[in-house]
């Protein structure tokens, strides 16, 4: 099935609302059983799965451009342990652990113990950097939401790019490791 000559697929699960997901550049409607409004759902996202479809195909193109480093588990983790130090000024870190994630590159706890996937290893140091100042700046602002973004923004006035980079990275390890 495509909207806009976007590919999706529908998955009914025991859910009260639908949502919309795109996971690894695929879109999925994730729809509560018996929901009849498909299209009147797909109507009213268009926009945004245009849009998001179109940034995801872009980074798709970027991350063809992209060598992925491989740095061995010490050398990350002393990375990793170097640019906590650097950027927890207000020494608020608590612990820094590392696992594999299946969706996101970090997490912060509400203990403020920093959590980093360890597929990191895998890109270059300025976002392993970028990726562990974002989260110390939840040790000021939980939520993504302006004031965290304007912390950011100080530090990383190209962030966006930061951003697609690391979409593009993302999409390069997860399609490396279907093959």
């Amino acid at each position: 099935m495509e909207i806009n000559n976007v590919p999706y697929k529908i998955a009914y699960k025991d859910i009260r609302n639908p949502r919309l997901e795109f996971k690894a550049g695929n879109l999925t409607l994730h729809l509560p059983y018996g929901y009849k409004d498909e299209q009147k759902l797909l109507e009213k996202y268009e926009n945004w799965i245009l849009k998001k479809y179109l940034f995801i195909k872009e980074c798709r193109e970027l991350a063809d451009q992209k060598i992925l480093n491989n740095l061995s588990d010490n050398e990350f983790k002393d990375i990793a342990s170097d640019l906590i130090k650097k950027h927890d000024l207000n020494n608020k870190i608590n612990g820094l652990s590392f696992r594999n994630f299946k969706s996101k590159w970090a997490s912060i706890n509400s203990k403020n113990q920093i959590t980093l996937n360890k597929k990191m290893a895998f890109l270059p140091e300025h976002l392993i950097e970028y990726i562990v100042f974002h989260e110390i700046m939840h040790t000021i602002e939980k939520r993504h939401g302006a004031v965290f973004k304007e912390l950011i923004k100080k530090r990383y006035k190209d962030h966006k790019k930061y951003e697609k980079d690391l979409y593009a990275y993302w999409l390069l390890i997860s399609d490396r490791g279907r093959s």
